[in-house]
């Protein structure tokens, strides 16, 4: 029996993927991004909300592809990290996702404002001239 530690994921992105520069070297750096999954099991209208790290060439191609709103599937490794506080013997466990591979599904859909709408909302803006605050005296 063979057992693989691999996990596919396809959703929807959440935010903008965020670059993070490694201290020990200015010139490399992995990509987070956070990626919104519905549940089959559950059943419920609540979203899981899971964060993928991008190590090494596929940063770049994470920090172009996974945008807000964007669909994405993702295939990748678990990674697990076991951290034990010496002083009161609590073990915690950390797992990170990692992607090998991102794909593209689909960006999200733009809606074009007719000139109607656009209308109704500049006149409803109020055009009142702003009043800086007064300075106080100390």
């Amino acid at each position: 029996m063979a057992l693989n530690n691999d996990f596919i994921f396809i959703g929807v992105c959440y935010r903008d993927a965020k670059k993070v520069l490694l201290k020990t070297d200015k010139n490399s750096y992995y990509t987070d991004f956070t990626l919104v999954v519905s549940s089959e099991i559950t059943k419920s209208k609540k979203n899981n909300y899971i964060t993928i790290r991008a190590i090494g060439d596929l940063a770049e191609k994470a920090s172009i592809l996974c945008r807000n709103g964007n669909k994405v599937a993702v295939n990748g490794e678990i990674i697990t990290t076991e951290l034990i506080n010496r002083n009161t013997a609590e073990m915690r466990i950390r797992i990170t996702f990692v992607a090998r591979e991102i794909l593209l599904i689909s960006k999200p859909k733009r809606y074009m404002v007719g000139s109607d709408k656009y209308k109704k909302v500049v006149e409803l803006a109020s055009v009142a001239e702003y009043e800086p605050p007064k300075e106080r005296k100390k």
